[in-house]
């Protein structure tokens, strides 16, 4: 089976790369192009050189949003489906509730006025095997935010906040950046260096669906602190297998604790990573994509 998408998310596409089937990726937005130091490419995942397909060459096709993803496949004439990844922004409800669609958090599903409906929510798959190894050595605390000066992300990325509550403490945020210096990890093997090493995972972002970032640092061991927003209530349990508090000085009260007690680092990594196995699981996701799948008539 063939399915056509759109080159602008790395780690997303490597997810449903693990579903096995051949996927082709349209140009999108520059900036979006497929950065190979973010993600090698899956040997079942291809870059169109340009726009010219052959519409029957696909079963059908996958938008990551409804206002310009969509209009694209819907003009090419390609079965097709939504799969809202990333964002509470949406143009045009009423039609998506007659079109194939899918969330990736809760919260999301909520905020879209589809509660109460069959539209289901795709946990993003994590590969424990992948991402394993937490040490904690290399100290300090960590974020993994591409863009994160960006004016137009800067308030929902929560850069200001970052730099506020951790003055003063080794702080990197490793992520790229569009202009000015930044510190970016040279390949997927540098960031996953990243998250065994440093010491503790800090999001500090006020909107974010479901962070796979967030997820691959819980996944590898990292204890992990965040401020309540999106599905983090639902998954983290405060003090057990996270950190999460709406107070500034509580949160740096944890942020200076972590720091220096390696043994409340291990155990809320331990139980984080026991999250991620439980609810982000790779066969959950085949299984649960199959389902809907077949329920639209799409393979």
């Amino acid at each position: 089976m063939k399915i056509l998408s759109f080159d602008c998310h790395e780690a997303l596409l490597c997810a449903w790369a693990k579903l096995g089937f051949q996927i082709d990726l349209l140009p999108y937005i520059k900036e979006w192009k497929w950065n190979e130091k973010k993600r090698p490419l899956p040997e079942n995942v291809r870059l169109l050189p340009d726009a010219v397909i052959t519409p029957e060459d696909y079963q059908f096709a996958v938008a990551f949003n409804e206002h310009k993803q969509a209009p694209i496949v819907r003009e090419l004439g390609i079965p097709y489906m939504i799969s809202l990844a990333s964002s509470h922004r949406v143009m045009n409800m009423k039609k998506l509730q007659t079109e194939p669609v899918a969330f990736c958090a809760y919260s999301q599903k909520e905020a879209l006025g589809f509660g109460g409906t069959e539209a289901p929510v795709m946990h993003y798959p994590i590969d424990l095997d992948e991402f394993r190894g937490y040490t904690g050595d290399g100290d300090g605390i960590l974020s993994t935010i591409n863009y994160f000066r960006q004016e137009c992300n800067r308030v929902v990325r929560g850069y200001d906040w970052a730099m506020q509550i951790t003055k003063g403490l080794p702080y990197f945020n490793v992520g790229w950046e569009l202009e000015g210096d930044f510190i970016a990890a040279y390949d997927f093997e540098a960031l996953k260096g990243n998250y065994r090493n440093r010491a503790v995972y800090l999001d500090p972002c006020t909107a974010s669906p479901m962070s796979m970032s967030c997820l691959e640092a819980m996944a590898t061991g990292m204890p992990f602190v965040t401020r309540p927003h999106d599905d983090w209530p639902f998954l983290i349990e405060h003090g057990i297998n996270g950190v999460m508090s709406n107070d500034d000085g509580t949160t740096r009260q944890w942020l200076e604790s972590l720091l220096e007690d390696g043994k409340t680092r291990a155990a809320l990594g331990r139980n984080a990573r026991e999250m991620i196995r439980e609810k982000f699981s790779v066969e959950a996701w085949k299984k649960d994509w199959m389902i809907f799948f077949a329920k639209w008539n799409l393979i």
